[in-house]
This record gives structure tokens, sequence and C-alpha cells, in this order.
């Protein structure tokens, strides 16, 4: 079983990275779950909208990315 990333899985992870480093510092979580929503919608806009985490993991045939 090859456990190592993929070149996908890598720019994957360089990007969440680089967006939670900008937007999610230390005190992004407290700062978040006291808001009326409980979480940061703009943050959530970049993490779905820019970088399209949730659909990673669904199949194409249903909008996803089909990852693995």
């Amino acid at each position: 079983m090859d456990t190592a990333l993929t070149t996908e899985q890598h720019e994957i992870r360089r990007a969440l990275r680089d967006l939670l480093a900008r937007y999610g510092g230390p005190g992004a979580i407290p700062a978040a779950v006291g808001t009326a929503e409980g979480y940061d919608p703009a943050l959530w806009r970049r993490l779905a909208g820019d970088l399209g985490l949730p659909g990673l993991a669904l199949a194409e045939e249903y909008g996803g990315a089909g990852c693995t």
C-alpha cells in the first residue's frame, strides 16, 4: 500500500495551508464561534468556493471532484 501523497494532494495541502495561514490564526476559532453563525462565513466561502473542499470527496456524477 502506497501512502505517499499524490501531486494533486500536495497541491491541495499547500493551498489549504496558505489560506489558513492568512485567515485562520490562533484567535480565529474563538472569534468564529462567538459570532451569531458560530463559524466564520468569509473563511467558509474561501474554503468552499475558492478551494472547493466540500466537493473533494463527492463523486463527479454528484457534482464533486471525485477525489479519494
